[in-house]
């Protein structure tokens, strides 16, 4: 089994690279990632790349499987697939890290991972997303989309547990290309 790098006292957001179908724009991205953030760009990104093919193709559920027992706590696995190649915005997926189901993110304890991944566009929401009227509850390894621009916001938050995954979640479906955009 691959496993992720151990992150333990990083405290940096997790980037794992899973397209190779287009080197240049994969530069962009990173260039981007790298960028200050804060309302006057007052912050130095923290942010951990994973770009190594033997990750081609992985999955999010085998993403979350690769994080190291011992590694340190990661609230969001930002996930650079083909869709995040293709699209205009570059937009990354963000995967619910934060498990309190052995780990797997599906809920039942087994470890065998189903991931609910969020598509770019649709007429609903993701599937378990709240609802408009958030009686709903959101599942564990759930998933959304955001530019790059927002990675570091959204780790940072997640990290000090000051908001919740399924409020990105929201926020993201409530955009009309489905992404959550930087909030600078």
């Amino acid at each position: 089994m691959r496993s992720l790098p151990n992150l333990k006292g990083l405290e940096a957001a997790l980037v794992v690279r899973t397209d190779y179908s287009d080197e240049r724009t994969w530069r962009d991205i990173e260039a981007e990632l790298r960028l200050p953030w804060g309302e006057d760009e007052e912050f130095e990104a923290r942010v951990h790349i994973v770009d190594d093919p033997v990750w081609a193709g992985a999955p999010p559920e085998e993403l979350l499987a690769g994080l190291p027992a011992t590694g340190g706590w990661v609230p969001v696995v930002f996930v650079a697939d083909l869709t995040t190649m293709r699209h205009s915005h570059y937009a990354l997926l963000a995967v619910d890290g934060d498990s309190d189901d052995g780990g797997d993110g599906d809920g039942d304890g087994d470890g065998d991972g189903d991931i609910v991944a969020a598509p770019l566009a649709d007429t609903g929401g993701p599937a378990g997303a709240p609802s408009p009227d958030g009686r709903d509850g959101l599942p564990a390894g759930a998933s959304f989309r955001l530019e790059p621009g927002a990675v570091q916001d959204v780790y940072g938050q997640l990290f000090i547990a000051n908001i919740g995954f399924e409020d990105f979640v929201e926020s993201a479906w409530s955009d009309s290309e489905h992404v959550l955009r930087s909030p600078y």
